[in-house]
């Protein structure tokens, strides 16, 4: 019986050592971010040091309303705000704010916001979820590639 407790209680502590770190505080998953993205705070702007992809993820219309999803899974204090920017083409040069959210993260939990595309881009396109918590100078950000079209009836 004690062999049994003895082994069990290695397995685990096995587990927990060698297990991945996971650093879990906030990202956006919807769309997906780039390859290699994490929950953890960033290195360095504006997407963490991670190149643009190869291809897009989403593809969204200039001018129209749609769904951007979040999530918090590490508590930093009320009264944060997260911004949604976007940055024509693949350079990550010039990004601007389209979206900001008040408290977005003063809960644990996944979100979803309503953001609308600017009419004056179109192509390829970089999104990013941008979290900084001033409380304790740490930034959170995921960058997607995305393409954005023209509505339709603008063609």
């Amino acid at each position: 019986m004690a062999f049994k407790i003895l082994s069990a209680l290695l397995a685990a502590c096995a587990l927990v050592a060698f297990a991945p770190s996971a650093d879990a505080h906030g990202r956006m998953i919807a769309p997906i971010g780039r390859q290699g993205t994490t929950d953890g705070p960033i290195a360095s702007l504006p997407c963490n040091g991670l190149p643009p992809g190869n291809t897009s993820v989403a593809t969204f219309v200039a001018g129209k309303s749609t769904q951007i999803s979040y999530v918090v899974t590490e508590f930093h204090g009320v009264g944060a705000t997260c911004f949604i920017d976007i940055s024509a083409g693949t350079d990550d040069k010039n990004f601007r704010n389209i979206h900001t959210i008040e408290h977005c993260a003063d809960f644990l939990g996944s979100y979803v916001t309503d953001v609308s595309f600017p009419t004056d881009i179109s192509g390829r396109a970089t999104l990013r979820w941008f979290w900084h918590v001033p409380s304790i100078n740490v930034t959170f950000a995921t960058c997607s590639d995305i393409d954005v079209v023209k509505p339709a009836s603008s063609y």
